[in-house]
């Protein structure tokens, strides 16, 4: 379980003062959840994975992961970024196994088998001696979630990791996402402004507020639902959440949830 207890997030500003991200956030991610961070660029939802991850500290308040607290990324935990953060001058299946080597996992022979079982599993055998340039946005996200899933991480932080993709490789790679969720019993937690997608990945939505530094609200999510991208709830979802952002008005009673 993650914990966040009155965290705040402050930054200091020129010609002095602080910019207040987070305001004393009080939230509870539970185990095996997929909860998805929603809101407007600058609202702070980046920051708050980075916090929860160890990427950054907190001004103030504390964060625990399953009773611990969190002062720096752990090996039982993997990232995945909206830019891919491969390395260029080595080939697909070494960037695969290279969390693996750094933190000194398994044989060389087993990172190898390892790394050739996750490629499989994202649909890139036949690329894995190809380098980084000589891939597609969509096939270099693969190679990305295949490197953060060898390691078997407990908790999947995903930064707007499909943000840069077309429509046709963004629904495809999200149907990839929602199998991890469901065979590898792994927390995620995706920051995303894309309302329809986090409608269609999330069991819950944190709506964050890009004036207050605060979560408006949370939505829960029936999965079971939700399959249907064009269906009534699906859409009864999306009604209530563009309400929460102001974007629509005069919703009709019999929509919402």
């Amino acid at each position: 379980m993650i914990e966040l207890q009155k965290v705040t997030k402050s930054f200091q500003i020129k010609g002095g003062g602080e910019k207040i991200v987070l305001n004393s956030l009080d939230f509870t991610i539970g185990d095996n959840e997929f909860m998805c961070l929603l809101g407007p660029s600058g609202c702070g939802k980046s920051t708050m994975l980075r916090l929860i991850s160890g990427l950054d500290k907190a001004t103030s308040g504390s964060i625990k992961i399953d009773g611990t607290k969190v002062t720096e990324p752990n090996r039982e935990s993997s990232f995945v970024f909206q830019n891919y953060a491969l390395f260029p001058w080595m080939t697909v299946i070494e960037n695969v196994e290279f969390g693996m080597k750094i933190n000194k996992m398994f044989s060389a022979k087993e990172r190898h088998e390892r790394a050739i079982e996750h490629l499989e599993y994202v649909n890139l055998m036949g690329f894995e001696n190809s380098y980084i340039h000589q891939l597609s946005g969509g096939m270099k996200q693969r190679v990305a979630i295949a490197r953060a899933l060898v390691t078997e991480p407990k908790i999947l932080f995903m930064d707007e990791p499909f943000g840069a993709l077309d429509t046709f490789t963004r629904i495809s790679l999200q149907d990839l996402l929602l199998d991890i969720k469901t065979t590898r019993n792994v927390t995620i937690v995706f920051v995303t402004h894309d309302i329809d997608e986090a409608i269609y990945l999330a069991d819950k939505i944190a709506i964050m507020n890009s004036n207050t530094g605060l979560i408006n609200s949370v939505i829960n999510v029936d999965k079971q639902q939700t399959r249907n991208r064009t269906g009534s709830v699906f859409n009864a979802y999306r009604d209530v959440i563009y309400k929460e952002f102001n974007l629509c008005s005069n919703l009709k009673k019999e929509d919402k949830l």
